[in-house]
This record gives structure tokens, C-alpha cells and sequence, in this order.
């Protein structure tokens, strides 16, 4: 009934859905299940800090109060992305505790009007999630508190002010290939059939060629990578849900479907365990409004993550000025400063961003970060986007 192809999260919530639904289901995937964007997450299944501020604020981060005022806006839409998320998070953390748990998250605080405006922000999220938020509420640390529940944070920023306090949120940490295996897992156990290091080179179609008026794709035909064999798989309905590669899929099915596609590095550092907190995460709007994490993770300290233009490819790499920016950021908030020797390992994932289809050319206020449907000729249905 329904070809999935791409192992990542969605190929396999996608493949999960339709086999519940007691549909005939195969998935396909070019290389380890979950060994892209799907793996290369900062771990977490949060709402969006960030998110929430652009939904009242113009630019970040704001530096005075004056500051706060000028940029007031009202942008719903990215209290929806929010609401969904926050959403997603109770689910996960309530069906999978084994390995989706509650992280405290700490916000630091060193001006005076930042106290009162983070409670507020903090309030705001718990009302955003609802009575099943699955973590405990938001609250405000004092100073004492918040050095004692994160040691290495700095008592006073690079503006001399010293440090109030620090707002606690609370979101959701997981092991994020894992959490992907376990949902292709549960679409198998639920009869669907899953292959890697498979590849898709083309799709067949009905009633003509691709992009012909009537034509409709009716299947793929695949490689195995292992032995070099060519076959095709037929199905009523296929699925591109290959995250970043998706516009090579739909060119499949339409040579002249537009891309959608607009690929962002995310790039992370492993760090000593001593940067962070054994008990908690900590998370700063960085001098360019970006937001960047502190996070514990299996024994040492994950770091990131930032938000650069780059190419779409199968083995992205962190660069070296991403690495320094980071350690820089970084270096603001933590007592001992960081260098590249500090650095245990890197990595960089491509977040899928995606451009509205029926969005006019040119329109970059239509790139989504939540998940796109889309439909070409022949009625190949891509799904692309979102986050975890």
C-alpha cells in the first residue's frame, strides 16, 4: 500500500502511522536508519525558547528594557509552533520515560529587569503546555541557588553586572537516534517492512512518464548498496520523507517541481563534563539572538547549536568558525574558559527548512521550521521539516 522512502524520524513515524492503520508498508533508506539529521539533534524535545520570544519580540536578545518595549510584535504563528511542540513533548516523555526524561534547563539572569520578565516567560510556557506538560513548573532561582545547581556558571557577566538569579524551565532530554529506532521498531513489529543501505535512483510511473499529464508514480526502483542488485518495489502511494534530499525525490516524480528545500548547519561540540552541571542544562541567547545550550549528556557536555547557511550533503562537518563561535559563546557564561583543546569531538546536522510551495518566488518569510505536506505531479506526497 505504502512505500516510505527515508529511515529518518518521519520515514519511520510515517511508516509507524500507516502500519498501525493495518496498511502493507516497506521502507526504504540509502545508509544506517536514523544516521542523518535524525541523530544529530541537541538532544532535546523542547517548545522553543527561542520561538516563544520571536512570538513578542522583533530582535534578540533584548539588552534593556527600553529595548523590550521598542520590539513588542504579536506573531501567533510561532506560539502554534510552540503549542505543538510542547505537545509532542508530554507524548514523548509519556510514552518512552525509558529514555525521554524531564532536564531542568537554567536561564541566567543579571539584570534586574530580566527577573520579572523571565517569570513571566516561564508562566507563559507552562500555560502554553497545558495540564500535561510532563515536567515539573517553571520557577526563579536566587544567585546562591543557581551557582550551587551550576557550578561553573560565571557570578558576573563581561558587562561587570553580577549575577541575580537564574529562571528554571523544565523540557524534555532523549537519546535521539535511539528514540528513531524504536519507532521503526514499533512500525515493524506492527508489520511493516524496513531496509537499509538501499537506494531509491528512480521512480516508475503509470500512464506515462514522469511529469506527463496522467502519469502517476506507481513505485521505485532501488539498489541495493551491499550487492549492487536493482529492483523495484510497486506501491499504491509513496512518501518522500528524506528530509534535506527531498527535492531530488520530487524531481523524480516532476522534473519541474520548484525546491522546497533550504539546508541550516546546526553544528555541536562535545565537551568535558565539567562545563555543565551533572543536574541541569543551561541556555543564553547568544549576541546574535541565537540560542545556545549547555546540556549533560552520557558523561560529558554537549554544546550548541548554531544556525549557518550551508551545502546539502551526506557527511556534513562542523567548520572551524562555527567551532570558535560556540566557544565563544560559551566563554561568556562559563568560569573557566574553553578552548579547541577542550573539544572532544564535533558534529554538524542539517536542519530541513522548508520553503511554502504555494508561497510566491522570493518569499523568505514562508521558510518553515514546522513540517510541510506537499504533493507534485503523479502524487508523490513529500513530507519535510519539523524538528524533533
Amino acid at each position: 500500500d505504502v512505500l516510505v522512502i527515508g529511515g529518518g524520524a518521519t520515514g519511520a513515524g510515517v511508516a509507524m502511522d500507516a502500519a498501525r492503520r493495518g496498511l502493507s508498508v516497506a521502507l526504504v533508506e540509502r545508509g544506517d536508519f536514523a544516521s542523518a539529521t535524525s541523530s544529530r539533534s541537541t538532544k532535546l524535545i523542547h517548545g522553543g525558547l527561542r520561538y516563544l520570544a520571536q512570538a513578542f519580540q522583533e530582535k534578540l536578545p533584548p539588552n534593556t528594557l527600553l529595548d523590550v518595549v521598542r520590539n513588542l510584535r504579536f506573531k501567533p504563528e510561532y506560539l502554534r509552533i510552540v503549542a505543538n511542540d510542547l505537545t509532542e513533548r508530554a507524548f514523548m516523555i509519556g510514552s518512552a520515560p525509558f529514555m525521554a526524561t524531564p532536564l531542568p534547563m537554567m536561564v541566567p539572569l543579571y539584570r534586574w529587569w530580566e527577573v520579572p520578565m523571565f517569570w513571566v516567560v516561564g508562566t507563559l510556557y507552562d500555560l502554553i503546555a497545558g495540564a500535561r506538560r510532563a515536567v515539573p513548573p517553571s520557577r526563579v532561582l536566587s544567585r546562591t541557588e543557581a551557582l550551587y545547581e551550576f557550578p561553573s556558571l560565571k557570578g558576573r557577566n563581561e558587562d561587570g553586572e553580577d549575577l541575580l538569579g537564574s529562571l528554571v524551565i523544565f523540557d524534555g532530554q532523549q537519546n535521539d537516534a535511539r528514540m528513531s529506532l524504536h519507532i521503526l521498531l514499533t512500525a515493524i513489529e506492527a508489520g511493516a517492512r524496513a531496509a537499509n543501505y538501499v537506494e531509491v535512483v528512480g521512480l516508475d510511473h503509470d500512464g506515462g512518464a514522469a511529469g506527463a499529464p496522467g502519469a502517476r508514480v506507481s513505485g521505485a526502483r532501488v539498489r541495493d548498496r551491499v550487492t549492487g542488485a536493482e529492483f523495484s518495489v510497486r506501491a499504491k502511494q509513496v512518501v518522500n520523507a528524506c528530509g534535506v534530499f527531498s527535492d531530488t525525490v520530487r524531481r523524480m516524480a516532476d522534473p519541474a517541481a520548484e525546491p522546497i528545500m533550504v539546508p541550516s548547519y546546526g553544528t555541536h561540540l562535545v565537551l568535558p563534563d565539567y562545563v555543565s552541571s551533572p543536574r541541569a542544562g543551561l541556555v543564553w541567547f547568544t549576541e546574535d539572538g541565537r540560542v545556545l545550550y549547555l546540556l549533560p549528556w552520557e558523561g560529558s557536555t554537549v554544546a550548541g547549536t548554531t544556525d549557518a547557511p550551508g551545502a546539502i550533503s551526506f557527511e556534513p562537518e562542523p567548520s572551524a568558525q562555527e567551532v570558535d563561535f560556540i566557544l565563544g559563546e560559551c566563554n561568556r557564561k562559563v568560569s573557566e574558559a574553553l578552548s579547541r583543546e577542550d573539544v572532544k569531538a564535533a558534529w554538524a546536522g542539517i536542519r530541513p527548512l522548508v520553503r511554502d510551495p504555494a508561497a510566491a518566488p522570493g518569499d523568505t518569510k514562508s521558510l518553515s521550521r514546522d513540517h510541510v505536506v506537499d504533493t507534485v505531479a503523479g502524487g508523490l506526497v513529500t513530507i519535510a521539516g519539523g524538528k524533533w
